[in-house]
């Protein structure tokens, strides 16, 4: 085999490597759909008993960010403001299907 065939082959292997990666680890195909999303969160309810994501969560600080993004879209949206990300009528449906809650109350120490 000649180098440019075993390079053409190299770089094949190391998509199908790439492509293998994200598929077994899950979490970097699901991301970037609202469903995706909506998995997530489903899953952390399923290992933590409630939906409020902590914003610096530590096993996956980007669920924590969209769920805070989701709150400040739905505000916008009750404010009668178009909020910067898509928030759709459906889409709020979805999340409080799963129990999502659009205001948290803070309950730390007193």
């Amino acid at each position: 085999m000649d180098s440019g065939a075993a390079r053409g082959v190299t770089r094949k292997r190391n998509a199908e490597d790439s492509s293998f990666k994200s598929r077994k680890k899950g979490t970097a195909a699901r991301t970037g759909s609202f469903e995706g999303r909506c998995k997530q969160l489903i899953d952390f309810i399923d290992e933590i008993g409630h939906c409020n994501v902590p914003r610096k969560f530590s096993a996956d600080p980007s669920l924590g960010i969209w769920c805070g993004t989701m709150r400040y879209s739905y505000i916008k949206i009750q404010q009668g403001q178009t909020p910067r990300s898509n928030l759709t009528q459906d889409q709020i449906e979805r999340l409080e299907e799963i129990g999502f809650k659009w205001k948290l109350v803070y309950q730390g120490k007193t």
